[in-house]
């Protein structure tokens, strides 16, 4: 399965790959910086910066005075909040083939970012607030419940509901792609221009604490269950092998809206 999702990445990268890809420019290292703060400033994943810069090793040693490549800088379309992807495949497939990859901005359709200014806006009603109060959540977060609020969107649909059938129909509404990758979202950070970045991980809940050989038999027992629904399979591998809660090898996401 590892073997499918690398190769599946391979493939998807040919076929959505942006061949517009802005120059890259260099950057002196100075007093205080750190890769993520760089990344940070340039609405940039740290992998994405490191992938550019090649002779860091390690990305927590960088002197100052060093030069460092940054991909597409002084690119308008790097920084605009309002810049989303062009991809034909919505975002929960595409971060499943790479889930250890930053995304920003650029990696949501112009749907998907639509969508997600909507979420969002709604996740503030009074009514949203109240509930996510009711339940002992904290108000200013996105949490399930703001997604199944959307028609269409039901809760405990993250693999596609219940039964084993595979709706392709679902991955045509953004709002279901946004809730099977990005979930709860924590509560935004103001920026100096007034507009507002979410950070999430992308991770799962991992099935089991086991590991090695045992772990390879809970894994396998667990097939079956899952049915013929592939996105089904493939989450329940991801909560198996994929980024788990907690381990710090999941995608970051930062997404920047404009209020």
């Amino acid at each position: 399965m590892s073997y499918f999702i690398k190769f599946a990445a391979g493939i998807t990268a040919k076929v959505i790959g942006d061949s517009n890809k802005p120059s890259s420019q260099s950057y002196t290292v100075k007093a205080g910086d750190t890769i993520s703060k760089i990344a940070k400033e340039r609405n940039l994943g740290t992998s994405e910066l490191l992938a550019a810069n090649k002779d860091i090793t390690d990305a927590n040693k960088i002197k100052i005075g060093q030069t460092i490549q940054i991909p597409g800088a002084g690119s308008k379309e790097l920084m605009d909040p309002d810049v989303a992807s062009k991809s034909v495949l919505p975002i929960n497939i595409r971060q499943i083939f790479n889930p250890t990859q930053d995304r920003t901005n650029k990696d949501l359709s112009s749907e998907e970012l639509a969508a997600f200014k909507e979420l969002y806006a709604y996740s503030q009603t009074p009514e949203a607030r109240q509930k996510k109060i009711d339940a002992g959540k904290n108000p200013d977060t996105i949490q399930y419940m703001d997604y199944n609020a959307f028609e269409g969107v039901q809760a405990g649909d993250s693999a596609q509901g219940s039964n084993n059938s595979f709706k392709f129909s679902k991955l045509s509404d953004p709002i279901y792609n946004l809730k099977t990758t990005l979930g709860r979202v924590n509560a935004p950070t103001k920026q100096a221009d007034g507009s507002l970045q979410f950070s999430d991980i992308y991770d799962f809940p991992a099935k089991t604490e086991s590991t090695g050989i045992r772990k390879l038999g809970e894994y396998v027992g667990s097939i079956r269950e899952q049915g013929l629904n592939p996105y089904r399979q493939v989450r329940n591998f991801m909560g198996y092998y994929g980024p788990q809660e907690g381990d710090g090898t999941g995608g970051r996401f930062d997404i920047n809206i404009k209020q």
